[in-house]
């Protein structure tokens, strides 16, 4: 009985994930069963508001105006990290990309060109 309950159990699990992969495809998603339990999902805030503040930021700065730049690369599509205020490495790649894309020096530094760039993305 043990093992026809874990095998229902995954069959559930298999068919809530095809129908979710199908739904976000733009198809409709088949009804969920009897037996579906639901999930809860817990979507971050997209809102930028840590600062208005516009300074100068080298990599290795620390703070709010960090927050706010990681937190604007992230609604620009390129930054994945964490939004905890430190400049690292992965935020000077995404930084020095985003440069780029948008006709400034890459050169990793927020300037007040990149800040104008970051607030019309």
């Amino acid at each position: 009985m043990r093992k026809h309950r874990t095998a229902a159990g995954l069959a559930t699990i298999a068919v809530l994930a095809v129908a979710g992969a199908t739904a976000a495809a733009g198809q409709a998603a088949a009804a969920p069963t009897a037996d579906a339990v639901p999930i809860s999902v817990q979507v971050s805030d997209t809102s930028c508001d840590y600062t208005t503040a516009t300074p100068t930021l080298p990599y290795g700065s620390t703070g709010s105006a960090v927050k706010q730049v990681q937190c604007l690369l992230i609604q620009c599509g390129y930054y994945a990290g964490p939004v905890d205020g430190v400049f690292g490495p992965g935020l000077l790649t995404a930084l020095r990309r985003f440069q780029a894309d948008h006709g400034l020096i890459p050169n990793g530094i927020v300037d007040a060109a990149t800040w104008a760039a970051l607030r019309e993305c």
